[in-house]
């Protein structure tokens, strides 16, 4: 963000070239068989099949992306295709993310929460909706309690946000954690919870052309700890819950939805079995997914 960064910012193709020069290097002296760029290398994996005559392969998640690359990959990972321009999309092939049921798994522990929440607070994944939603229960005498872990942009706007609602009770923010202890943590609450709301985003990609385009992880984690979802009502989130099967979803950005399928929820967790919910969730494993690249 400093003026000489913005004054830089045109050269950026320089520190590619040199990445991909060195990529090459590395290719030709460990005998590397592909090259298996992500999208946001914008072109340094390019740059090294070319000069190595090694394949390459792309995973291409977000709107940045190397027309080079594009070009030069045999094969295109994504979660949807609509993110690549339509002259590439014969090389698409569709994966999912994944989950480590080793790690992500239901864990006999004292539930401490209705809701729970893991995330990067990210300005489209819709914290400020959730804590709006909280407030209207509390105003209700509706005793519901929530977990917060990560940290990440909007951490401290969501913070203050609690402080002005005076919800401190009822609301836990973890901050960031180790990836060991998400879990764990998880496993205290009841339902997990992903209030997504691309109308918040600030700087989300090309949501407004492709929609929602992002595989929501969190709610594969969820699943995996035995949790039912309550989500955001986006095709993609909707394709996976199979909703009422795993969770419920509502209408993105209605607060008062959202508060009313909380307690709908939280009034009807028998409906869901841990099992059940794990058993779903496996087709989702990284095992999974990293056999259907290879």
């Amino acid at each position: 963000k400093s003026l000489l960064a913005r004054v830089l910012r045109p050269f950026k193709f320089l520190s590619i070239i040199k990445m991909g020069l060195t990529i090459a290097d590395i290719v030709r002296k460990k005998q590397i068989d592909i090259i298996f760029e992500r999208s946001q290398s914008l072109g340094a994996g390019a740059i090294a099949s070319l000069l190595t005559g090694k394949p390459l392969y792309l995973e291409v998640i977000d709107d940045q992306q190397s027309l080079l690359s594009l070009i030069l990959a045999k094969a295109i990972f994504v979660y949807t295709s609509v993110i690549i321009p339509k002259v590439f999309r014969y090389k698409a092939v569709i994966v999912t993310a994944g989950v480590n049921p080793q790690v992500f798994r239901p864990r006999n522990t004292k539930k401490l929460y209705d809701i729970g929440f893991v995330g990067a607070f990210k300005s489209w994944e819709g914290l400020e909706d959730l804590v709006e939603a909280i407030k209207i229960l509390v105003h209700k005498k509706t005793h519901v309690t929530c977990l917060l872990i990560g940290g990440g942009e909007r951490f401290f706007a969501i913070k203050e946000k609690i402080r002005e609602y005076k919800l401190e009770k009822y609301i836990r923010l973890t901050g960031k954690v180790p990836i060991g202890s998400v879990a764990p943590l998880l496993n205290q609450a009841k339902i997990g919870i992903a209030p997504y709301n691309l109308a918040h985003a600030m700087s989300a990609g090309k949501f407004s052309k492709h929609g929602f385009y992002y595989w929501p992880l969190k709610i594969a984690e969820y699943l995996s700890c035995g949790l039912p979802v309550l989500a955001s009502d986006y095709p993609l989130i909707s394709t996976i819950l199979k909703t009422p099967r795993f969770g419920h979803v509502f209408p993105p950005g209605n607060v008062p939805s959202l508060a009313a399928a909380i307690e709908t929820m939280l009034g009807s967790l028998q409906k869901w079995n841990a099992k059940n919910l794990c058993s779903y969730v496996s087709q989702y494993s990284w095992d999974r997914v990293a056999s259907d690249m290879l």
